[in-house]
């Protein structure tokens, strides 16, 4: 049986996924149907990841999810009240970066419990290729407001396999 680390990988992927594909959606769909909006996600989620690595405290993966997800449903709140302004593009920019915190962070903290890093990637990248399989394919059947709930249901599996414990 696989170990929770690994769940934790792939279940992290699964998260990081979403909220980009969903942020992409968002400004696509929302804002402009242009390459900035797909070049800007991508981005400033490397922006925020960037950051994310810097974070060293241990403490910081519940408070980093859930400033994402307030993030991410802010942006949505805010673009689907006023679409295509472009007065706002700043705040979803700042919001993307937030969001992608605890990707960083993620890897940081998560390299210990891997023998390599490439294992740690593996089974991360896992993860998000089946996030965006599942994200392409919901929007696809169910539409964009269903789609957006995705990211929040991956953050707490992720979380549910942080806090259960395998026995061995």
């Amino acid at each position: 049986m696989p170990s929770r680390a690994v769940f934790l990988a792939f279940t992290a992927g699964l998260y990081f996924a979403l909220a980009q594909l969903g942020y992409f959606r968002q400004l696509e769909f929302d804002w402009s149907s242009t390459y900035v909006a797909y070049f800007s996600t991508v981005g400033l989620w490397l922006v925020g990841s960037l950051i994310g690595l810097c974070l060293t405290r241990r403490d910081l993966e519940l408070p980093l999810l859930a400033l994402g997800l307030a993030a991410y449903h802010g942006t949505w709140l805010t673009i689907s009240t006023h679409p295509f302004d472009s007065r706002f593009l700043p705040l979803y920019w700042l919001a993307i970066a937030t969001t992608a915190l605890y990707t960083g962070y993620f890897f940081r903290h998560a390299r210990a419990a891997f023998a390599s890093p490439r294992l740690l990637f593996f089974h991360e990248n896992n993860g998000f290729l089946v996030g965006y399989a599942l994200g392409g394919t919901v929007l696809l059947l169910y539409g964009h407001t269903e789609a957006l709930l995705l990211p929040l249901g991956a953050a707490l599996l992720h979380l549910i396999v942080k806090i259960v414990r395998y026995r061995r």
